[in-house]
């Protein structure tokens, strides 16, 4: 379970992915990379986020959510929370 009072060191910027295809979940996770493991990362996986910018196994810069229904509850942690369309100020974004 997601527990807001350990999760975090830093300031937080909280984003709610959609795809056009349906898999935003699986993207974001593949983008992101593992969650352990950083040295094998840098070595195997070196284009993923991790990879390239966390410090450690446990400060490893980004957090994704397994399923609709996690993600959900998350997003639900940080509610209310402003929207913004993406798409507006970046016209190009595709999933």
């Amino acid at each position: 379970m997601f527990n807001l009072k350990c999760e975090f060191s830093g300031p937080v910027i909280v984003m709610k992915l959609g795809c056009a295809t349906g898999n935003a979940i699986e993207r974001w996770r593949a983008l992101m990379g593992p969650s352990k493991m950083l040295r094998t990362l840098q070595l195997q996986n070196v284009s993923s986020l991790r990879a390239r910018f966390a410090l450690s196994d446990t400060r490893n810069l980004v957090h994704g959510a397994d399923s609709q229904q996690t993600a959900n509850y998350e997003l639900s942690l940080f509610a209310p929370y402003p929207k913004i369309n993406l798409q507006c100020i970046l016209p190009k974004v595709s999933c």
